[in-house]
């Protein structure tokens, strides 16, 4: 998958109170996922999960997605580029310290 070539859309990044880390939020294809990264001496991504409002298939990974909170589930081929998503994500829309 290369990551460049997905419809980012609505990104924002909040920072978290329950550890240190940001939680980055975006819309691909009209579908909401987060992203967890922890913050420690260098950025750490952590997890990545489908936020759905309805039940759905992902056009990532094609799994049956039910609403959150019960379908908060990984989203894998995600999960596989982590490192790749949260470099694209630092580089074009948000700035982590």
């Amino acid at each position: 998958m290369n990551i460049k070539e997905l419809p980012f859309e609505h990104v924002t990044v909040k920072a978290l109170d329950i550890f240190n880390g940001y939680e980055i939020s975006f819309v691909i294809e009209n579908q909401t996922f987060h992203f967890l990264i922890g913050k420690s001496e260098e950025l750490l991504p952590l997890n990545i999960k489908h936020y759905f409002k309805n039940q759905e298939h992902c056009n990532i990974c094609q799994k049956m997605i039910f609403p959150t909170p019960f379908g908060q589930q990984p989203c894998l081929p995600l999960q596989k580029d982590m490192k790749d998503l949260l470099s694209h994500l630092r580089k074009t829309y948000v700035v982590l310290t």
